[in-house]
């Protein structure tokens, strides 16, 4: 599709479109996310984005949009909230 016939579309129907150039639509409903895992939900429930986000050198908004804590960041988030990392990813540190 042509950038010109994009540009001429009212903005209601421009919003159909962004599944085209790979972006998320920023109000997607609830139901249609993934759901969190229980170390995203106690991360949310104690407000441990900020203490996360120093520990990992990132903002605490990109915390807040995990659905599970990337396996780069695991260690980080196991000192930032002292939980053993084989609680925070069961799937990638089994016993």
């Amino acid at each position: 599709m042509m950038l010109d016939a994009i540009a001429s579309r009212p903005i209601a129907m421009l919003s159909s479109l962004r599944s085209i150039f790979g972006k998320a639509a920023m109000g997607t409903p609830a139901d249609r996310r993934p759901p969190r895992d229980a170390t995203m939900r106690y991360i949310a429930k104690k407000k441990l984005w900020n203490a996360i986000a120093v520990e990992c050198g990132i903002k605490p908004g990109a915390v807040r949009l995990w659905r599970k804590v990337p396996p780069l960041r695991v260690r980080s988030v196991e000192r930032a909230i002292g939980r053993p990392r084989r609680m925070i990813r069961p799937d990638l540190y089994a016993e």
